[in-house]
């Protein structure tokens, strides 16, 4: 005969009362006991994914001692607590995306600003050969103008002695046109916004340079 057979059988003598009464604490207790280790279990199953993201916490905390941030806390207080529910379960998979996905856009950035190192030394070394054709061509104007000078001053020495007369023909020497200033890279979006409004102001102070030399 099973056991719930057993529960339902009518009990006659005093003996079988106390005999099913027994049975059925028993059968409490036995269901309490497997209730209880099932929450045992999953307890034991959330606390090692809250105990791994807590790791992961802490390395990302060692990696900031800067200070420059604050990794982001699973739970408020960032105190290890026992919980069972799914909310918890649903907190901890949240946490790891995030984490995930921060590092994918840590590295992306990383990515960025070696491509943007890269590019900034290859218009540095443009800007520079530009610069030395600019004040080669100056210096050459400097020389026309400077012989251009003494042209004039002969001429109005003869004209003094009166050996020529009217105006001095010849036309001061101009610079001319000069080689287009080269435009700094633009910044690429992932990049952060403080080092980019450095960027910008450092390229601006630096187009106003070039140009304040053509007009000179």
């Amino acid at each position: 005969m099973s056991r719930s057979n057993t529960l339902g059988i009518t009990p006659k003598t005093t003996t079988e009362i106390q005999l099913l009464a027994a049975l059925r604490e028993s059968e409490f207790e036995v269901e309490y006991y497997r209730q209880r280790t099932l929450e045992l279990q999953a307890a034991n199953i959330l606390n090692e994914a809250y105990c791994k993201a807590l790791r992961e916490q802490l390395a990302f905390r060692e990696q900031k001692k800067d200070g420059k941030g604050k990794g982001k806390r699973l739970m408020g207080d960032g105190l290890p607590v026992l919980l069972s529910s799914d909310e918890f379960y649903e907190k901890v998979v949240e946490f790891d995306k995030e984490m995930v996905e921060k590092e994918r856009k840590k590295e992306a950035e990383k990515t960025n600003k070696e491509g943007r190192k890269v590019e900034i030394e290859d218009w540095k070394k443009r800007v520079t050969e530009r610069q030395k054709a600019v004040d080669a061509r100056k210096a050459v104007w400097a020389q026309e103008k400077a012989d251009w000078l003494k042209e004039k001053q002969k001429w109005q020495s003869r004209k003094e002695k009166g050996l020529v007369s009217g105006r001095f023909g010849k036309p001061q020497p101009k610079l001319g046109p000069l080689p287009p200033a080269i435009p700094r890279p633009k910044v690429v979006v992932d990049v952060q916004e403080q080092s980019g409004s450095e960027l910008g102001s450092d390229s601006s102070e630096e187009n106003n340079n070039e140009q304040s030399e053509d007009e000179s």
